[in-house]
């Protein structure tokens, strides 16, 4: 679902820059790129995210600590694994 919609924004924004390069909009033409950008960015981190949990979840989820961290953060991979990091240089975990 979030991917579709991704890519549906992405669609949009060459749409928008097209119809303002066609009509020499130049607000149209930076919004559609902005739209592009941003929508670009957001899908390149859904993939990295469903990247790593196909890579490195099912190794993770054998520490307690990481179930816990990732329970915290909602089920967000990166969030809890940089928390998890943290906690253990700082001594929270061992």
């Amino acid at each position: 679902m979030q991917r579709s919609v991704l890519w549906f924004i992405i669609a949009m924004g060459d749409t928008c820059a097209a119809f303002g390069v066609g009509r020499a909009s130049w607000w149209a033409v930076v919004f559609g790129l902005i739209m592009m950008a941003g929508g670009a960015w957001w899908l390149r981190r859904v993939y990295r995210e469903i990247k790593v949990q196909k890579e490195m979840l099912p190794s993770m989820m054998e520490d307690v600590a990481f179930r816990h961290e990732l329970w915290r953060h909602n089920g967000q991979v990166d969030l809890a694994w940089e928390a998890l990091l943290h906690k253990r240089g700082t001594g929270v975990y061992r």
